[in-house]
């Protein structure tokens, strides 16, 4: 009886080399897409982060302006007062 697939005889539709062959590369067809898609979506998993890291990176630098800004205008510390009195000596 031939195979009903390729209608060779000597096997079946279950047993058929050539059926087999086309599953394989099908197989291995889906699998690349498969990998493919899973590299799109790391790809822009990784760009979001890098955004996220970028955006917080940016915020730092601004807090840390303020901060430097608010300590400017807060009272002198006392390391602070000591050199104004040594220049205001030396001055003197």
């Amino acid at each position: 009886m031939p195979c009903s697939h390729c209608k060779q005889k000597g096997h079946n539709k279950r047993t058929c080399p050539i059926l087999k062959q086309e599953l394989i590369q099908q197989e291995l067809i889906q699998q690349e897409l498969i990998k493919k898609q899973k590299q799109a979506s790391e790809s822009l998993f990784i760009q979001q982060q890098r955004l996220e890291y970028e955006i917080a990176e940016k915020a730092d630098i601004e807090r840390q302006k303020q901060e430097e800004i608010q300590k400017q205008l807060a009272e002198p510390t006392p390391e602070h007062l000591r050199e104004l009195r040594l220049k205001h000596f030396m001055k003197c």
